[in-house]
């Protein structure tokens, strides 16, 4: 004869933590995994988020500029400890609040470089970034999925020809990190 087994029930499944694991290691973005450690406490358990402050400090900066083409500029580092999956930086930020809106920012690769004006903004090596700025100061979220042994930096563009500036202030970074 044929044995007949009931099916796993929802709980039964949820306490199988592999899987879970396995979900937030492939997730590409930190919302996706917040939202799925929400579903059950048997998820927040065996998934161990700790979502933190970065130990990152980046002061409120203003630049100004060129009268000439604008190259994208080296603004900081930024360094993450092990276990950290996903980053997110939260500022306020705006360019010089008339004419033609340039500024940009980006979350790099450490040994890379942000485009300059004029070339296209696709590149593996930027993980994260936002432009043009806009005319008033707005918020601006950037969030990206940190690979393993990597080292990130920021740059700033702000656009030439003469009159632009860019503000970034109140920046903060947070961290979302995995100690399971």
């Amino acid at each position: 004869g044929r044995v007949r087994t009931r099916p796993n029930t929802m709980q039964e499944i949820l306490e199988q933590d592999w899987w879970q694991t396995l979900v937030v290691q492939q997730s590409e973005r930190a919302r996706d995994v917040l939202n799925f450690a929400a579903v059950s406490k048997a998820i927040r358990a065996a998934t161990a988020l700790v979502q933190r402050e970065s130990e990152n400090r980046i002061p409120d900066d203003f630049w100004v500029g060129p009268t000439g083409t604008c190259r994208a500029v080296h603004w900081k580092d930024l360094c993450f400890s092990s276990g950290v999956r996903f980053a997110r930086l939260t500022c306020t930020w705006s360019d010089q609040g008339w004419g033609n809106r340039k500024g940009m920012l980006a979350v790099v690769r450490a040994n890379a470089r942000a485009p300059d004006e004029h070339e296209p903004w696709s590149s593996a090596d930027m993980v994260a970034s936002a432009g043009p700025a806009p005319q008033t100061t707005s918020e601006l979220s950037l969030e990206w999925r940190l690979e393993p042994g990597e080292s990130y930096a920021l740059w700033v563009r702000v656009g030439g020809g003469g009159g632009h500036s860019l503000m970034v202030a109140t920046v903060r970074i947070t961290e979302l990190a995995i100690t399971g």
